[in-house]
């Protein structure tokens, strides 16, 4: 129901979401009403008031790994998280500390974010902590393939930090975008999705 918006989004919803929802329905409580427990929903999953960095990068990753380790993470935090990695070097040595405890070669957070320079504009940011031998040449390939390119806009990075952050259009979902983000990257090997 939240990937989808409650099964209103013509860009995040599939066939197979409302085939699930179809068989579902009949163990439903007659008196269920989908309308209000997604705003229920809704509110709870924003709610991270007094989340630490670390938690917040737990709350909803998806791990995608080779048959020997996992290679990256993709977490995905609610609208308004408003963390500022660049400005903030706690955040930056949370961020590389969480990839490197998960032997992670590269970390991806997707947060939508309610401005870009100070103007109203939902928009989505997803910000990239790699490894050292794996931060440049995940830029340039970012930059220079013909579908990510068309897609993603880089926004800022620091060589020194490892960290790179770029914008996308809001309605992008991790589950759209993440086929898309390495596939042709020569460095990654086959990857498939696991859980934790």
């Amino acid at each position: 129901m939240l990937d989808t918006e409650n099964f209103q989004s013509v860009h995040k919803t599939e066939p197979c979401d409302r085939a699930i929802y179809c068989k579902l329905e009949k163990f439903l409580p007659k008196q269920f009403v989908c309308a209000d427990f997604f705003r229920k929903l809704n509110q709870k999953r924003y709610d991270v008031q007094g989340f630490s960095p670390d938690e917040l990068f737990r709350k909803d990753v998806k791990k995608y790994q080779t048959q020997q380790d996992t290679f990256y993470t993709i977490s995905s935090l609610p609208n308004g998280t408003g963390y500022l990695w660049k400005k903030d070097p706690k955040l930056i040595d949370a961020f590389h500390k969480y990839r490197e405890e998960n032997s992670l070669k590269i970390t991806m957070i997707l947060e939508l974010s309610g401005q870009v320079n100070g103007q109203v504009n939902e928009i989505l940011r997803l910000h990239v902590c790699a490894a050292d031998e794996f931060f440049k040449p995940l830029v340039q390939y970012f930059m220079s393939d013909e579908e990510l390119s068309s897609l993603m806009t880089l926004e800022e990075k620091d060589q020194k930090q490892k960290i790179a952050v770029w914008t996308l259009p809001n309605h992008l979902t991790r589950k759209t975008i993440q086929p898309r983000l390495l596939k042709n990257f020569k460095d990654v090997p086959n990857l498939v999705e696991t859980t934790f």
